[in-house]
């Protein structure tokens, strides 16, 4: 009972829910101005585009009046929105803000307050409408159905979470620790993502180099791998690049894993490229000739062809050297001994099949010989990569007595810097 008038309740089903625009009010941000609006008899409730609310932290509700019905100066209410399973997401009560004025609902939101919430199906709100003291218009209780068409759209898939922005070109074997940042956007508009983990893996997965973010904004974001040559030691392409996505604990979400190519270039693959890049080795008896790697041999000329030796081949090369007589190699070689004892067209380097960091632990011992002219191109610890042909084992005295090794012949080689 209020003064001498009896509340009387009054429920009214939604007969309308129309699209409106609604001027930003006091306190609210400018960029939440695409509203709708659900109308009954004599009243109507505007509510916010939900999507610009989520951004916004905060979702307000105005209730109005409509066909002649008014709100008075002193008049209150208060508003309950629940999901369609009964969720109750906003309780809260307002004034008036004068006669024939508005009453406005709102709260501060993020978007993890959604875990749980359904949002496939239209909200409920409940509004109880109390008249000032003396007021001559009833009290009454008015229920609307709020579309929830403007929540963002629930990720469900990894790359809706986080897609990548960087489309990774080829990458060179990293001679040095080498940093690569890739770029990435991440659409997590009800705060599910706890920890997003990106890794470079190889082809058995083992995880190269990894980098983590956490809690991270929805938006474009950077972050960078570091790949360093003893890391990729023991790996083999082809390599991947793989997302893991971590969800909050409320979520009750499993991890979601992506992955895409890595195209880093294996060890093999960048030797080859970088001999193919010194041309092509032209032989006719001892007359050799080199054509720019693809071009046809002159007349009479035939393609020497060199490759990578597999590890069964490096191993025998190691241990029995003249029974790899006559083969053709690419190598990677560092210089050991240059010097007057050694003479201008041989000198002692440590091998490897691939690109290592340290050649006098990684590599083998090896004597290496060819054409003075060129080989006085290099100097004590030059690092190179040549095209050798195997001409099996030698011996030479050392300090404790003989030692034998593989004779390598340069038949063309470039300088890589220095070991």
């Amino acid at each position: 009972m209020r003064g001498k008038f009896m509340t009387i309740l009054i429920a009214f089903l939604i007969v309308a829910v129309t699209p409106a625009l609604a001027l930003p009010i006091e306190g609210e941000s400018k960029s939440a101005f695409a509203r709708g609006t659900a109308t009954v008899p004599s009243w109507a409730m505007d509510y916010p585009d939900f999507s610009q609310a989520l951004l916004d932290g905060k979702w307000n509700f105005i209730l109005k009046t409509i066909n002649g019905n008014t709100i008075g100066s002193n008049d209150s209410a208060d508003f309950v929105l629940k999901d369609a399973n009964g969720k109750e997401l906003l309780s809260d009560s307002g004034y008036s803000t004068g006669t024939n004025g508005t009453i406005e609902f709102y709260d501060y939101i993020r978007g993890s307050d959604f875990a749980g919430v359904d949002l496939t199906r239209s909200l409920t709100g409940t509004i109880k409408v109390s008249r000032s003291y003396g007021s001559a218009l009833k009290d009454a209780v008015i229920t609307v159905t709020i579309p929830v068409t403007t929540f963002p759209k629930r990720p469900s898939t990894a790359r809706d979470y986080v897609s990548m922005v960087t489309s990774f070109a080829s990458i060179p074997f990293p001679q040095d620790c080498t940093t690569t940042e890739f770029q990435f956007t991440v659409n997590d508009p009800y705060s599910d993502v706890s920890t997003v983990k990106f890794a470079v893996v190889d082809s058995s997965g083992k995880e190269i180099a990894t980098a983590t973010s956490f809690m991270t904004e929805s938006g474009l974001q950077k972050e960078d791998v570091r790949l360093c040559p003893y890391s990729l030691d023991g790996t083999s392409a082809p390599y991947s690049f793989t997302t893991n996505i971590s969800f909050t604990s409320a979520t009750g979400k499993l991890a979601l894993n992506d992955k895409i190519d890595f195209p880093l270039a294996s060890k093999i693959d960048e030797a080859v490229a970088m001999a193919n890049s010194l041309g092509d080795y032209c032989a006719k008896g001892s007359a050799t000739k080199i054509v720019s790697a693809g071009v046809v041999c002159p007349t009479g000329y035939k393609k020497v062809a060199f490759a990578v030796p597999s590890e069964v081949a490096w191993n025998s090369l190691t241990r029995m050297p003249n029974s790899q007589k006559g083969k053709k190699y690419i190598v990677y070689a560092c210089v050991a001994q240059f010097d007057a004892n050694t003479g201008g067209s041989k000198f002692r380097g440590y091998a490897s099949p691939v690109q290592v960091q340290y050649y006098f632990s990684e590599g083998i011992n090896a004597i290496f010989t060819g054409s003075a002219k060129q080989l006085l191109k290099l100097g004590q610890k030059s690092a190179f990569i040549a095209k050798v042909t195997v001409t099996g084992g030698v011996s030479y005295t050392t300090i404790g007595g003989k030692t034998s090794v593989p004779s390598l012949a340069i038949k063309q080689f470039k300088k890589i810097g220095n070991c």
